[in-house]
């Protein structure tokens, strides 16, 4: 989040998306090792604070995993999270990565989903996947290192 602040003193004409994926800060730990030094209530403070400086819109990246982070409690807790701030969320597919266990949402599970976002005074978008047959989509690129997972 320090780099929120720096980035509003420098670029202030810049919209700032955030890859927060859940507004659950247990589920975030346990999808992000990363997420134990910033919690999601800080995330979201310094985002409404660079927001409040700079006049632009913040956007919250979510990857939607099957049974997951697709749930009604899920996006019950990310509306909570971002309607009263105006953040716009962007809803993103999870492009299957070999060697890791989780599933895409099916198309049914995303629109329920951004619609119970909409009924709460959520923005959202559902953000269309590209290039996951050439393992170059989001979230699938990576070293790869032979012998290892």
């Amino acid at each position: 989040p320090p780099g929120m602040q720096a980035l509003a003193k420098r670029r202030p004409h810049l919209n700032l998306a955030v890859s927060l994926h859940t507004a659950d800060q247990k589920l975030r730990e346990d999808l992000v090792p990363l997420a134990r030094k910033w919690s999601v209530k800080a995330i979201l403070s310094e985002a409404a604070r660079y927001q409040e400086k700079t006049g632009r819109r913040i956007t919250l990246e979510v990857v939607l995993l099957a049974g997951v982070t697709d749930t009604p409690r899920q996006a019950a807790l990310l509306a909570r999270a971002a309607a009263p701030r105006g953040f716009h969320v962007n809803l993103i597919a999870w492009n299957p990565v070999p060697d890791l266990p989780f599933r895409p949402s099916p198309v049914g599970a995303v629109r329920a989903f951004a619609a119970e976002l909409q009924d709460r005074g959520v923005n959202v978008t559902i953000r269309r996947s590209r290039g996951a047959k050439a393992s170059a989509a989001c979230g699938q690129l990576r070293r790869r290192v032979p012998g290892t997972p």
